[in-house]
């Protein structure tokens, strides 16, 4: 599951994505689940009404995870798990306001929309300009591996710009796509 509790802060401030129990494994041919696994708050609209999901509900996840740590609350609240559903199903989450870049607030909307085939892929997400330019700032792209991960060095300066030519401890970072 996608959600606040299995983001872990290690050592570095590296954020780790954790207790994965419930993920399954999904035959190669095969891209879609149909399964009831996940915790509630976090569950796409598309797992809401029982339809097919596919990688595109961690985005929705995603989405979930990032409007509680701009608004401190889940977009979606709701006396029991079929109410749950419902708002999830038909209402929209509170747009997070003026306190944050419009660019931010691009992307929460992004994650967050309703219809999974308009939602974007992380690949997309990782295309996306606004989030490109944030990497650019920490980040130098070496090189996409046979898997598809994005092979990046993290500068280790301290002014935290990326210098191509320099010298600085950096340390390798995996990205791997989740298509």
């Amino acid at each position: 599951d996608i959600k606040a509790l299995n983001i872990f802060i290690g050592t570095n401030q590296i954020l780790k994505i954790g207790d994965l129990g419930v993920a399954k494994l999904l035959p190669t041919k095969h891209t879609l689940s149909t399964t009831l696994v996940g915790t509630p708050y976090y569950l796409s609209p598309e797992h809401c009404k029982g339809e097919n999901y596919d990688s595109r509900a961690d985005i929705w996840a995603l989405g979930v995870v990032l409007h509680e740590l701009l608004l401190l609350e889940k977009p979606f609240e709701a006396k029991n798990q079929a109410a749950l559903a419902l708002k999830i199903i038909h209402s929209e989450p509170k747009k997070i306001g003026d306190q944050y870049s419009s660019d931010l607030s691009k992307i929460h909307q992004l994650l967050l929309i309703k219809d999974a085939n308009l939602r974007p892929s992380i690949t997309n997400i990782m295309s996306n300009q606004i989030i490109k330019k944030q990497i650019q700032k920490y980040f130098v792209v070496d090189k996409t591996d046979k898997n598809g991960n994005m092979i990046l060095n993290q500068n280790m300066s301290l002014s935290g710009n990326v210098n191509m030519n320099a010298t600085t401890q950096s340390r390798q970072i995996h990205l791997k796509y989740l298509i």
